[in-house]
Protein backbone atom coordinates (compact mmCIF):
# COMPACT_ATOMS: atom_id res chain seq x y z
CA UNK A 1 0.00 0.00 0.00
CA UNK A 2 1.46 3.36 -1.03
CA UNK A 3 -0.87 6.30 -0.28
CA UNK A 4 2.13 8.33 0.99
CA UNK A 5 5.70 8.80 -0.18
CA UNK A 6 7.87 8.01 2.84
CA UNK A 7 11.31 7.54 1.37
CA UNK A 8 12.85 5.27 4.04
CA UNK A 9 9.93 2.89 3.82
CA UNK A 10 9.82 2.87 0.03
CA UNK A 11 13.54 2.09 -0.18
CA UNK A 12 13.22 -0.78 2.27
CA UNK A 13 10.48 -2.37 0.15
CA UNK A 14 12.42 -1.77 -3.05
CA UNK A 15 15.39 -3.60 -1.50
CA UNK A 16 13.42 -6.78 -0.83
CA UNK A 17 14.73 -9.59 -3.01
CA UNK A 18 13.05 -12.65 -4.49
CA UNK A 19 9.45 -11.43 -4.61
CA UNK A 20 7.34 -9.65 -7.19
CA UNK A 21 5.78 -6.41 -5.93
CA UNK A 22 2.58 -4.53 -6.66
CA UNK A 23 2.64 -0.86 -5.63
CA UNK A 24 -0.86 0.48 -4.94
CA UNK A 25 -0.29 4.21 -5.33
CA UNK A 26 -2.58 7.03 -4.15
CA UNK A 27 -5.50 4.83 -3.15
CA UNK A 28 -7.58 5.51 -0.06
CA UNK A 29 -7.92 2.52 2.23
CA UNK A 30 -11.44 1.83 1.01
CA UNK A 31 -10.32 2.35 -2.59
CA UNK A 32 -7.84 -0.54 -2.28
CA UNK A 33 -10.55 -3.18 -2.10
CA UNK A 34 -11.13 -3.58 -5.85
CA UNK A 35 -7.51 -3.42 -7.14
CA UNK A 36 -6.31 -5.94 -4.54
CA UNK A 37 -9.14 -8.35 -5.37
CA UNK A 38 -8.56 -7.92 -9.11
CA UNK A 39 -4.83 -8.61 -8.77
CA UNK A 40 -5.41 -11.78 -6.78
CA UNK A 41 -8.02 -13.00 -9.26
CA UNK A 42 -5.78 -12.32 -12.27
CA UNK A 43 -2.64 -13.96 -10.84
CA UNK A 44 -1.87 -17.32 -9.28
CA UNK A 45 0.81 -16.89 -6.64
CA UNK A 46 0.69 -19.32 -3.73
CA UNK A 47 0.73 -16.47 -1.19
CA UNK A 48 0.19 -12.71 -1.10
CA UNK A 49 1.70 -10.36 1.48
CA UNK A 50 0.69 -6.81 2.36
CA UNK A 51 2.62 -4.03 4.10
CA UNK A 52 1.69 -0.54 5.20
CA UNK A 53 3.42 2.46 3.66
CA UNK A 54 4.93 3.71 6.94
CA UNK A 55 6.89 0.58 7.83
CA UNK A 56 10.58 -0.12 7.26
CA UNK A 57 10.81 -3.80 6.33
CA UNK A 58 13.80 -6.15 6.21
CA UNK A 59 14.78 -9.13 4.10
CA UNK A 60 15.02 -11.28 7.23
CA UNK A 61 11.45 -10.43 8.25
CA UNK A 62 10.23 -11.29 4.76
CA UNK A 63 12.07 -14.62 4.81
CA UNK A 64 10.53 -15.57 8.15
CA UNK A 65 6.99 -14.94 6.89
CA UNK A 66 7.61 -16.75 3.61
CA UNK A 67 9.09 -19.70 5.51
CA UNK A 68 6.00 -19.97 7.73
CA UNK A 69 3.67 -19.86 4.75
CA UNK A 70 5.83 -22.40 2.96
CA UNK A 71 5.59 -24.73 5.94
CA UNK A 72 1.82 -24.79 5.73
CA UNK A 73 0.58 -21.84 7.77
CA UNK A 74 -2.36 -20.21 5.99
CA UNK A 75 -1.90 -16.81 7.64
CA UNK A 76 1.37 -15.43 9.01
CA UNK A 77 2.70 -11.98 9.82
CA UNK A 78 5.68 -9.93 10.80
CA UNK A 79 5.29 -7.19 13.38
CA UNK A 80 6.46 -3.75 14.43
CA UNK A 81 6.14 -1.15 17.18
CA UNK A 82 2.57 0.14 17.36
CA UNK A 83 3.73 3.75 17.15
CA UNK A 84 6.98 5.67 16.82
CA UNK A 85 6.19 7.96 19.76
CA UNK A 86 4.51 7.88 23.16
CA UNK A 87 3.63 4.84 25.28
CA UNK A 88 2.51 2.90 22.20
CA UNK A 89 6.13 2.72 21.03
CA UNK A 90 6.56 -0.04 23.65
CA UNK A 91 3.69 -2.10 22.24
CA UNK A 92 3.69 -4.48 19.27
CA UNK A 93 0.97 -4.53 16.64
CA UNK A 94 0.05 -8.07 17.73
CA UNK A 95 -2.63 -9.16 20.20
CA UNK A 96 -2.50 -11.74 22.96
CA UNK A 97 -6.28 -12.26 23.05
CA UNK A 98 -9.20 -12.24 20.61
CA UNK A 99 -10.33 -8.94 19.13
CA UNK A 100 -13.49 -7.49 20.65
CA UNK A 101 -16.25 -5.60 18.84
CA UNK A 102 -16.71 -3.69 15.62
CA UNK A 103 -15.81 -1.13 14.51
CA UNK A 104 -12.57 -1.20 16.49
CA UNK A 105 -11.80 1.04 19.45
CA UNK A 106 -8.72 1.08 21.69
CA UNK A 107 -10.52 -1.33 24.02
CA UNK A 108 -10.88 -3.87 21.18
CA UNK A 109 -7.20 -4.81 21.45
CA UNK A 110 -5.01 -6.60 23.99
CA UNK A 111 -1.62 -5.73 22.58
CA UNK A 112 1.59 -7.56 23.35
CA UNK A 113 4.40 -5.56 24.92
CA UNK A 114 7.46 -5.67 22.70
CA UNK A 115 9.44 -7.28 25.54
CA UNK A 116 6.83 -10.04 25.72
CA UNK A 117 7.09 -10.72 21.98
CA UNK A 118 10.82 -11.32 22.39
CA UNK A 119 10.05 -14.08 24.91
CA UNK A 120 7.70 -15.99 22.58
CA UNK A 121 8.64 -19.06 20.50
CA UNK A 122 9.61 -18.50 16.87
CA UNK A 123 5.95 -18.82 15.81
CA UNK A 124 3.08 -17.94 18.12
CA UNK A 125 -0.61 -17.09 17.95
CA UNK A 126 -1.91 -13.59 17.30
CA UNK A 127 -5.44 -12.36 16.68
CA UNK A 128 -4.27 -9.31 14.73
CA UNK A 129 -2.20 -9.20 11.57
CA UNK A 130 -1.23 -5.55 11.27
CA UNK A 131 -0.19 -5.11 7.63
CA UNK A 132 3.44 -5.69 8.48
CA UNK A 133 4.42 -8.24 5.84
CA UNK A 134 1.13 -9.95 6.66
CA UNK A 135 0.55 -12.87 4.32
CA UNK A 136 -2.14 -15.37 3.45
CA UNK A 137 -2.61 -18.10 0.89
CA UNK A 138 -4.43 -17.20 -2.31
CA UNK A 139 -7.43 -19.28 -1.30
CA UNK A 140 -7.65 -17.48 2.04
CA UNK A 141 -7.46 -14.04 0.40
CA UNK A 142 -10.31 -15.05 -1.88
CA UNK A 143 -12.41 -16.15 1.10
CA UNK A 144 -11.49 -13.11 3.19
CA UNK A 145 -10.81 -10.24 0.78
CA UNK A 146 -9.31 -6.92 1.80
CA UNK A 147 -11.99 -4.74 3.44
CA UNK A 148 -12.04 -1.61 5.59
CA UNK A 149 -14.55 0.24 7.71
CA UNK A 150 -16.18 3.24 5.98
CA UNK A 151 -15.37 6.79 7.03
CA UNK A 152 -16.30 10.12 5.47
CA UNK A 153 -13.53 11.51 3.29
CA UNK A 154 -11.84 14.81 4.10
CA UNK A 155 -8.60 16.48 2.93
CA UNK A 156 -6.65 14.86 5.78
CA UNK A 157 -8.68 11.70 6.42
CA UNK A 158 -8.83 9.28 3.48
CA UNK A 159 -11.94 7.16 3.29
CA UNK A 160 -11.78 3.81 5.00
CA UNK A 161 -9.85 2.66 8.04
CA UNK A 162 -9.07 -0.42 10.10
CA UNK A 163 -8.53 -2.88 7.24
CA UNK A 164 -6.06 -4.92 9.29
CA UNK A 165 -8.63 -5.29 12.06
CA UNK A 166 -11.41 -6.01 9.55
CA UNK A 167 -9.59 -8.90 7.92
CA UNK A 168 -8.27 -10.25 11.22
CA UNK A 169 -11.71 -10.19 12.83
CA UNK A 170 -13.21 -12.19 9.96
CA UNK A 171 -10.37 -14.72 10.22
CA UNK A 172 -10.89 -14.92 13.97
CA UNK A 173 -14.61 -15.60 13.58
CA UNK A 174 -13.88 -18.35 11.08
CA UNK A 175 -11.37 -20.00 13.43
CA UNK A 176 -8.36 -19.42 11.18
CA UNK A 177 -5.04 -19.68 13.02
CA UNK A 178 -2.96 -16.52 12.59
CA UNK A 179 0.75 -16.91 13.32
CA UNK A 180 3.19 -14.17 14.32
CA UNK A 181 6.89 -14.64 13.65
CA UNK A 182 9.00 -13.48 16.60
CA UNK A 183 12.06 -12.63 14.55
CA UNK A 184 10.18 -10.88 11.72
CA UNK A 185 10.40 -7.46 13.35
CA UNK A 186 10.09 -4.29 11.30
CA UNK A 187 10.09 -0.58 12.25
CA UNK A 188 6.95 1.54 12.25
CA UNK A 189 7.61 5.24 11.61
CA UNK A 190 3.97 6.25 11.94
CA UNK A 191 1.17 6.21 14.44
CA UNK A 192 -0.80 8.93 16.23
CA UNK A 193 1.25 12.04 16.90
CA UNK A 194 4.00 11.29 14.40
CA UNK A 195 5.11 13.59 11.62
CA UNK A 196 4.74 10.79 9.07
CA UNK A 197 0.98 10.52 9.55
CA UNK A 198 0.18 12.72 6.53
CA UNK A 199 3.67 13.26 5.13
CA UNK A 200 3.89 12.84 1.36
CA UNK A 201 0.20 12.09 0.97
CA UNK A 202 -0.50 11.26 -2.67
CA UNK A 203 -4.27 10.79 -2.43
CA UNK A 204 -6.00 13.52 -4.41
CA UNK A 205 -2.70 14.73 -5.87
CA UNK A 206 -2.18 12.01 -8.45
CA UNK A 207 -4.67 9.48 -9.80
CA UNK A 208 -4.81 6.08 -8.10
CA UNK A 209 -2.78 3.51 -10.03
CA UNK A 210 -0.81 0.30 -9.65
CA UNK A 211 2.80 -0.40 -10.58
CA UNK A 212 3.99 -3.99 -10.95
CA UNK A 213 7.65 -4.95 -10.43
CA UNK A 214 9.13 -8.35 -11.06
CA UNK A 215 11.49 -9.83 -8.50
CA UNK A 216 15.11 -8.72 -8.60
Amino acid sequence: MNPRKIDKCIRSIQNLRGVDKLWLVAYSEQGLERPIADFIESTHYDNYLIVSDDVIVTQDALEWVLFALGQGDEAATGWCNLSAVGPARLLANLTRAPLEGEPPTWDSYRFYDIDDVRKQPESFETWLMGHCLSGMTRSLWRRFPFRSYPREQSPTTPSGYGSDYNVSMRLQRAGVDMRALRDARCIHLGGPGTRHRYEGLQIGIEPPHTVFEEAS
